[in-house]
C-alpha cells in the first residue's frame, strides 16, 4: 500500500492505493455414501485472488469531506458449506438433507462507493453515500423437495432418524452463481445537543436510512437459470433511529430498528411455488440499555430488547405472500454488575 496527498488547487486531496495477493489452500473433509457403505472423502484446492483497492478523501472545507472508493474484494463461503459429506436431520416435520460443494468458489465483487460528510458541530455529522456493488460470484444455497429413496443414500438411514424413505424431504446443496448488480444509497445523522441548556446538553440522538436495489441470477439444482431478483437477507428499505443520553454516571438510550420484507430462499421450495420465492416479513424491534457508575469501579446496567415483542413470520410466493411461519421470541431484560480490578 502506498498513501499520498496533494492540492486540487487550494483543495487537499489525499488517500492510498494498494493491492492484496490471496492464496487459498483448501483441505475439506467428509462422510459419503459410496456403494451403500459410508466412506471418508476428501477434497483439496487451491485458488488465487488480486485485490486491488484506492481510497479517495478531499477536504472541501475542515468540516466537509467528499470521499470516493473503488475495490475488488472476495469473501470464502463459510466452512460448513465446503464439505464433501452430507448431513441427514428430521426434527418434527422438518426433514433435510443438507450437502457441501467442496469445488464452491468465493463471493467476489468489484465495490464503488461516493461519500459526502459534513462534521457541522461537536461530534456531530451528516453524510450521504452512494454504492455500487458487481458481484461476479455468488454463493446460493438450491433446494428441492423429493423423496428420500431418490437420494442414493441407504433407506435405512431415514428409517434411524424415524422416517420413512417415501417421505419428501429437503435437498440442499450450495453451489455458484452468475451474481449481478447492487447499488443503493445511505444516509446519516448524528448530533449531539450541546446547544440546550443544563444537562439536556448530554442527550443526543443518532439517525440513519438505507436504500438497496438488487438484481442476482439466481440457478436451480439442475444449474439452469431461474428467478433474477433481489439479494437474499437483504431489505430495500431500512431505518434506525436513537436517542441517548451520555452523563458522567449515568447514560441510557433507546432505539428502534425498521426492515423491509426480504427473500430468504430462492426459488421457494414449497409445493407449488417452486418457481417463486420464500420470504420473511418485515419488522420493528424496539431496544434500550441504561447504565450507572456508582464509582470508578463499579457500574450497573440494565437491558431490553424487542421491547415491543414483535412477532416474526415467514411467507412463500412473492404476490400472494401465503403465511408459512409465524413466531414471537418474547421480551429479554438483562441485568448486569461489572467490577474492574
Amino acid at each position: 500500500m502506498g498513501e499520498f496527498s496533494f492540492n486540487v488547487g487550494s483543495i487537499p486531496v489525499s488517500g492510498n492505493l494498494g493491492v492484496r495477493y490471496v492464496k487459498t489452500s483448501q483441505s475439506s473433509h467428509g462422510v459419503a455414501v459410496i456403494n451403500g457403505e459410508n466412506t471418508p472423502v476428501e477434497a483439496k484446492r487451491d485458488y488465487n485472488d488480486t485485490l486491488p483497492s484506492l481510497n479517495l478523501v478531499a477536504e472541501l472545507t475542515p468540516d466537509f469531506l467528499l470521499r470516493f472508493g473503488a475495490a475488488k474484494v472476495m469473501a470464502r463461503p463459510g466452512l460448513g458449506s465446503l464439505t464433501p459429506g452430507v448431513t441427514v436431520s428430521v426434527s418434527g416435520g422438518a426433514r433435510t438433507v443438507k450437502g457441501g460443494n467442496p469445488n464452491l468458489d468465493p463471493i467476489r465483487a468489484k465495490t464503488y462507493d461516493f461519500a459526502a460528510e459534513w462534521y457541522f458541530n461537536e461530534a456531530s455529522l451528516l453524510s450521504v453515500g452512494l454504492f455500487y456493488k458487481d458481484i461476479d460470484s455468488f454463493a446460493q444455497n438450491t433446494n428441492e423437495r423429493r423423496a428420500f429413496n431418490t437420494s442414493g443414500l441407504p433407506d435405512s438411514v431415514a428409517i434411524d432418524l424415524g422416517a420413512s424413505p417415501d417421505d419428501d424431504f429437503s435437498f440442499s446443496v450450495p453451489i455458484n452463481t452468475p451474481g449481478g448488480a447492487l447499488k443503493g444509497a445511505e444516509a446519516n445523522y448524528v448530533q449531539t445537543f450541546t446547544f440546550l441548556p443544563g444537562k439536556f446538553s448530554n442527550f443526543g440522538a443518532q439517525l440513519n436510512y438505507t436504500f438497496v436495489d438488487s438484481k442476482i441470477q439466481y440457478m436451480t439444482s439442475k444449474g439452469d437459470n431461474s428467478l433474477k431478483t433481489d439479494l437474499t437477507g437483504l431489505s430495500r428499505h431500512s431505518w434506525s433511529a436513537t436517542l441517548f443520553y451520555q452523563g458522567d454516571r449515568f447514560s441510557g438510550r433507546v432505539s428502534a430498528t425498521n426492515r423491509d420484507d426480504y427473500l430468504i430462499q430462492v426459488p421457494g421450495t414449497e409445493q407449488g411455488f417452486t418457481d417463486d420465492v420464500h420470504g420473511q416479513s418485515g419488522n420493528t424491534f424496539v431496544d434500550a440499555s441504561l447504565r450507572y457508575k456508582l464509582n470508578d469501579k463499579m457500574e450497573l446496567s440494565l437491558e431490553g430488547t424487542n421491547l415491543t415483542n414483535e412477532p416474526s413470520q415467514t411467507w412463500v410466493g412473492a404476490g400472494s405472500q401465503l403465511p408459512l411461519d409465524y413466531s414471537e421470541t418474547g421480551r429479554v431484560y438483562l441485568v448486569g454488575f461489572r467490577y474492574k480490578l
